[in-house]
């Protein structure tokens, strides 16, 4: 077995999304040119040609001494830190001598150029190199959406601030990719916790709607009935937000109506229908309450919606129009209960940046924003008609407001900190968007300035759009067809499946006051200093743990509504996992496993009260159904 063959069983069964890159464009050799050569000291190196210029990955003489000199020079990076981020491996030599020299307990793999990667396991066998129980993650590729991904984890998993470091051939081969990295990862670990925090605060209610959701998607058509169907046909795609710009460009969208495909995102349907124009389509995100004022006293009898999980309950209990489902990727409990096979996509704190994916998914090949303002442009806040909060709520936000941010004027527009992360994700969306080949334009006047995404004002952008072929953009022809006696089938499923897990809460709340008390036991035992009975505790906490970790309703419910909670305690898993002296292991366990435990415990009241009211509606959905 070649060296190759047996580095990518190791991939497969260890880094299987690695594994999967290098099989996915193994034949691409990419836009540089990689020539195979050894250094004096016949190691292994590679020349890599750039617009005609040529860049040794090593140094032509002595490929371990560069490593080592380079390692030294970066000493006081090494010592201290608890995570390291390593941008770029080369060959090995770079990271076998700083796997040698740091004493970081968590490392973080990024090899942005897939080629060198490839080069790598080629010629040297990386089983024990990789092995390495520090490395936490080896993510490859220089993709927007692997440094999505990397953002994601690298918020999920540290609990201290991260150390980054790249050898210098790195910053002369991708200065691009090295000089925006930092920055592009920050915004993604800001962006997921605003997601997280968020789903920490609405844990009750997105809980709660999503299982009164759930016997919907079966009444419903999934999303993936709409993928590709706007596929290689070059169709545009305007996405109108709410802002206070959108009443300067309304009035174009009556041109367009068979020429782009109109999104309402959200909130905006209330100030279209106040201008009389109705979209395609209205995506809903919003799991709040306020949420369902947005619909109160308008029209959407001829607009289907495109609905997320977790969207407020009665908006999608009393909308009466055909209906498309889909989840946000980390909606595992729609997943869970398994109705009907519905997409997915990745979490974003605004429903533009959720639109934005949708529009793709369809085959969109431009995506053009209006009303996205992403900021309080002459401090105002939404455009007229869009009234679903109080004057009041509104003043508040923008006299709390005071971020500037440059607006697509060269001025400069109020914002606040929540503001400002929805805009950052619009712009890591976009650039996700983009690096796909998808267009993202920008033509929201006054609006913040969005970074990497172009600027043309609809004024300009008209009398070319109005040029496009007509299309028929009515997606109700794309609707299920209902069979009454199958949907009741289906609904009767859901209903055992919600009695399923309220007989597996019940086991539940049978062994979580049982870890407690054990903790107790633990702390008591750890105050007394008696090793042995610490030992015998250990034994039991371990063992409940185990039982309750392999469960469902951890797997499920728990992942999401408790993830904050769940990621906390996981950053410090290794610690406790490393730690060989059993009374500060013991101590460790109590802090953290302790606290987790307590929050499982209240959680669980939320989750039995969510459940039975998911289950009665339910059941009055079937009886409803009965009678018809």
């Amino acid at each position: 077995m070649s060296i190759f063959q047996t580095n990518m069983i190791f991939l497969s069964e260890n880094y299987p999304e690695v594994f999967n890159a290098v099989n996915e464009v193994f034949d691409n050799v990419g836009q540089h040119q990689y020539l195979s050569c050894l250094t004096k000291n016949d190691e292994p190196n590679l020349e890599i040609q750039v617009e005609g210029k040529s860049f040794f990955l090593h140094s032509k003489y002595n490929a371990k001494a560069e490593a080592e000199k380079w390692v030294q020079s970066i000493h006081h990076k090494l010592d201290k830190t608890k995570h390291l981020l390593i941008f770029g491996i080369g060959l090995g030599s770079f990271l076998e001598q700083l796997l040698l020299a740091t004493s970081a307990k968590d490392i973080y793999i990024y090899e942005p150029d897939i080629n060198i990667f490839k080069q790598f396991i080629i010629i040297k066998d990386v089983t024990q190199l990789l092995s390495d129980k520090r490395i936490r993650l080896l993510a490859i590729g220089d993709t927007e959406s692997t440094q999505y991904k990397i953002g994601i984890f690298l918020a999920r998993n540290i609990s201290d601030a991260i150390v980054s470091v790249s050898p210098p051939i790195y910053e002369r081969l991708f200065p691009e990719v090295v000089s925006s990295f930092d920055s592009k990862t920050r915004e993604m670990i800001l962006n997921e916790i605003s997601t997280l925090q968020t789903l920490k605060t609405h844990q009750g209610e997105w809980l709660l709607n999503i299982l009164h959701n759930v016997p919907h998607i079966p009444m419903s058509t999934s999303l993936s009935k709409l993928e590709k169907v706007w596929g290689g046909q070059d169709v545009t795609a305007v996405i109108v937000g709410s802002g206070p710009s959108l009443k300067e460009d309304i009035h174009h969208l009556r041109k367009l109506h068979d020429k782009c495909l109109i999104i309402a995102a959200g909130s905006s349907i209330q100030a279209m229908i106040h201008y009389g124009i109705y979209p395609h389509i209205i995506i809903s995100l919003d799991g709040s309450e306020a949420y369902y004022n947005v619909f109160q006293n308008i029209n959407v009898s001829q607009v289907p919606l495109l609905f997320c999980t977790q969207t407020y309950r009665k908006v999608v209990d009393s909308y009466q129009r055909d209906k498309f489902a889909l989840r946000i990727s980390n909606d595992c409990i729609t997943d869970f209960f398994n109705t009907k096979e519905i997409p997915s996509f990745f979490e974003t704190p605004t429903v533009t940046g959720t639109a934005m994916q949708i529009a793709a998914y369809m085959g969109i090949s431009k995506v053009i924003l209006m009303g996205q303002d992403l900021s309080f442009p002459d401090d105002q806040f939404y455009a007229p008609g869009v009234n679903h909060i109080s004057e009041e709520q509104k003043e508040s936000s923008i006299t709390q407001s005071d971020i500037k941010v440059k607006n697509v004027n060269g001025g400069e527009n109020r914002t606040s900190q929540a503001m400002l992360v929805l805009q950052k994700s619009v712009e890591m969306t976009a650039r996700v968007l983009q690096s796909n080949g998808v267009k993202v334009i920008n033509t929201s006047k006054n609006g913040a300035a969005l970074e990497e995404v172009d600027w043309i004002s609809m004024d300009t952008l008209i009398e070319q759009l109005k040029q496009e072929p007509s299309q028929d953009f009515n997606i109700s022809r794309f609707s299920d067809v209902q069979n009454e006696q199958e949907l009741i089938g289906s609904l009767e499923k859901l209903n055992h499946r919600f009695q399923e897990i309220q007989i597996a809460l019940h086991k539940m709340n049978q062994r979580v006051p049982k870890m407690i008390k054990t903790l107790e036991n633990l702390e008591d035992a750890v105050r007394k200093k008696n090793i042995n009975v610490v030992n015998k505790v250990l034994l039991d906490v371990n063992k409940l743990w185990d039982w309750i970790t392999r469960q469902d309703i951890f797997n499920v419910f728990y992942k999401f509504s408790l993830e904050h909670n769940i990621n906390v305690y996981q950053r410090y898993v290794p610690e406790i996992v490393e730690t060989t002296d059993l009374i500060n292991k013991s101590k460790l366990i109590i802090n953290h496993l302790g606290a987790l435990i307590r929050q499982i415990d209240e959680y669980n009241l939320i989750l039995a009260s969510s459940l039975e009211s998911g289950k009665n509606n339910l059941e009055e959905i079937i009886a409803s159904k009965k009678l018809s």
